[in-house]
């Protein structure tokens, strides 16, 4: 009994699966109509713009396409009849979607219809089972017939549906194609009519971008520009004239060609005595000398005579000179130091006089207001550096006195020269070298030459002068006055004729920045290299260097855009 139900189990397992082998196109069959669904999902259509011309497109009607599906009901297959159904699809349905639902609904009848195949095929087999258990059950070709029957009228519903899903969905996709081609030929007209805005739109942007380019070039190249402040170092151009000068009154012959100028030259004496000191001291000794108040606070005068000894601190001193301190009153005297020597020379202090009884040393005592003074007791003598410094100084004061004395007979000339003529010269000194002496006086008798001139045409001469000898790349800045120099050559009182050597000199400078800065070597340098650059030239130190714009602190790439201004 128990082996007749276990081979029941084991055929109603063989049958299942013989049913799902039979349904498996089916499945098959899903499968496919869901994939159609997920790839034929409709379009959205492009909105078209004004200005494309698209045709209207007719309104579409579809039919549905009509489906046979046969069935098995209780191992006998009846023909199942989709009733065909005419209908217009509203414009806004798609196609496709109707076609799916057509088999959507063919789909749902063949699964109710392979359940209720299963179904029947259980309840055959129980009641079977139930009547003839411990039987054997031989319907084993029975069962194979239906399930072969099963898998053949499946095989002919899925090749019966597929041709016609196919179709039709190759028929929709055909007229959907048909309007895309309509939509992109339209798409295309519009695309062709929006290009040429597209091409002016991109070739106004290319103007733009390149005058924005243009005017930031323009810009930098006519705008930025560096300005370098320099002040060079001034040098000394010197140089000399010869020039003669003759006496308007008297009838000189000039030189022809040569530097002359009118004037006056004349000749005058003068004398004078001065008393000079003797510079030569021999140290005999050594002093220290001072002043110190006595004071007598005693009922008696108390006389001191000379060397009487004042004692402080170890400092011992002695009256000059005898004196007499009435009582109750004071006396000044004269001191000096016992053994003379500068660590003598103490300041105000308080003395004792040790000669007198201790019982009076309280009230007869000295005071001192001023410190004592260190000196040397020396010996002067005349040297013979005193006769030469004396003769010197006597000369400039006969030239001084000269000038004094007839200068005011030439104030129409602006130079005036005076000239000891050393030939004329006599002196007297009363002393002699090595004589002690403590002064000795000095005459002197001699002839003065008198030059005078206006000193304008000397200043051309001298100007004409260094401009000759200046340099290319140098400029003048100034000749002074007062630097220039005169010295008398030789003169001739009698004929009115004088030859004067002038020396001049004048302050000469680079002329311009561009013979000490070479633009060439500074292009694109920024700041600190600039500094750099300019510190290392010889003659000039920098002043100031300003940038245009402030904010680009960069030498512009052209030399044009390089200002150097040197300034005097």
């Amino acid at each position: 009994m128990p082996r007749s139900v276990d081979s029941i189990n084991k055929k109603i397992i063989k049958i299942k699966q013989k049913a799902d082998k039979a349904a498996r196109p089916v499945i098959k069959a899903r499968a496919a109509v869901k994939k159609v669904k997920a790839t034929t999902k409709p379009k959205p259509k492009p909105k078209p713009k004004p200005k494309a011309k698209l045709k209207a497109a007719a309104p579409v009607s579809k039919k549905a396409t009509v489906i046979k599906v046969k069935t098995v009901e209780k191992e006998v297959l009846a023909d199942k009849k989709i009733v065909q159904s005419k209908y217009a699809e509203p414009e806004s349905k798609d196609p496709k979607s109707i076609v799916l639902d057509a088999v959507l609904q063919n789909e749902k009848a063949e699964n109710k219809e392979l359940e209720n195949f299963e179904k029947d095929i259980k309840a055959d087999i129980q009641k079977d089972v139930n009547v003839g258990i411990g039987e054997d059950i031989q319907k084993d070709d029975f069962e194979n017939e239906i399930v072969e029957k099963k898998i053949i009228e499946n095989k002919a519903v899925e090749k019966e549906i597929n041709p016609n899903v196919e179709k039709n969905i190759n028929a929709d996709a055909e007229k959907d194609a048909d309007v895309e081609k309509d939509v992109e030929i339209n798409s295309e007209e519009e695309h062709k009519e929006s290009r040429p805005l597209s091409l002016y739109r991109k070739i106004a942007l290319s103007f733009i971008v390149l005058t924005v380019s243009l005017l930031a070039v323009i810009f930098y190249f006519s705008v930025v520009k560096v300005s370098i402040f320099l002040i060079p170092k001034q040098e000394r151009l010197s140089g000399n004239l010869i020039i003669d000068v003759f006496d308007k009154d008297k009838k000189a012959v000039k030189a022809e060609g040569g530097a002359e100028i009118l004037g006056e030259v004349e000749q005058v004496e003068i004398e004078e005595t001065k008393t000079y000191y003797a510079g030569g001291i021999d140290v005999i000794g050594e002093e220290v000398t001072g002043k110190v108040t006595i004071i007598n606070n005693y009922n008696k005068n108390q006389p001191l005579v000379a060397t009487t000894r004042l004692l402080s601190g170890n400092k011992l001193f002695r009256i000059k000179n005898t004196v007499n301190v009435p009582a109750g009153g004071s006396v000044e005297v004269e001191v000096y130091a016992d053994e003379p020597s500068s660590g003598m020379a103490i300041g105000p202090a308080h003395f004792i006089i040790p000669g007198l009884w201790a019982g009076l040393q309280d009230k007869i005592y000295g005071e001192s207001k001023e410190p004592m003074k260190y000196s040397k007791k020396v010996k002067k003598h005349i040297r013979q550096s005193d006769i030469d410094d004396s003769v010197k100084d006597l000369e400039e004061s006969l030239l001084a006195k000269a000038e004094r004395e007839i200068g005011e007979n030439y104030q129409n000339y602006d130079q005036v020269i005076y000239e000891i003529d050393n030939n004329s010269i006599s002196r007297e000194i009363d002393g002699k070298v090595g004589e002690e002496k403590d002064e000795f006086s000095v005459s002197m008798k001699t002839k003065v030459v008198v030059v005078a001139f206006n000193e304008d045409k000397i200043f051309e001469k001298a100007q004409q002068s260094l401009f000759s000898a200046l340099p290319d790349d140098k400029d003048l800045l100034d000749i002074n006055k007062t630097d220039i120099s005169y010295d008398l050559n030789n003169y001739n009182a009698g004929m009115g004729t004088a030859s004067l050597s002038i020396g001049f000199s004048g302050q000469i400078t680079v002329k311009d920045g561009n013979s000490i800065v070479d633009r060439e070597n500074i292009l694109g340098l920024n700041q600190q290299q600039l500094n750099d650059y300019l510190n290392n030239l010889q003659g000039v130190t920098i002043s100031a260097i300003e940038f245009y714009p402030a904010f680009i602190k960069k030498v512009p790439n052209l030399v044009d855009r390089i200002e150097v201004i040197i300034e005097k």
